[in-house]
């Protein structure tokens, strides 16, 4: 219960404009994840573990995919539309400081 509410957290203290369809997209694959890895657990035969494993893998990939690919765009998008960067702030202050 606690991970998906950390991405939730993650995506309100972020103040992103991120839509419901992509938190829930990564609310399930992180549940997903979560269930694949509890079977990869309790699996008697130690192949059928590995696969189960794997396949969790997948889910986290796809969860770290979801959520990077947004915030990435979401800052492009706000860099775009502020006339200066951190970089060049810095460089004016230490000019005149």
């Amino acid at each position: 219960m606690s991970t998906p509410l950390l991405l939730l957290d993650l995506a309100f203290l972020g103040k992103t404009s991120l839509h419901t369809g992509s938190l829930l997209g990564a609310n399930a694959a992180n549940a997903y994840m979560i269930a694949t890895g509890f079977v990869a657990t309790i699996s008697a035969n130690r192949m059928t573990g590995h696969i189960w494993y794997v396949v969790s893998c997948f889910a986290f990939l796809a969860t770290v995919y979801l959520l990077v690919n947004q915030y990435r765009q979401e800052a492009e998008r706000k860099a775009a539309s502020s006339p200066s960067s951190a970089v060049d702030n810095l460089s004016d202050y230490m000019a005149v400081g």
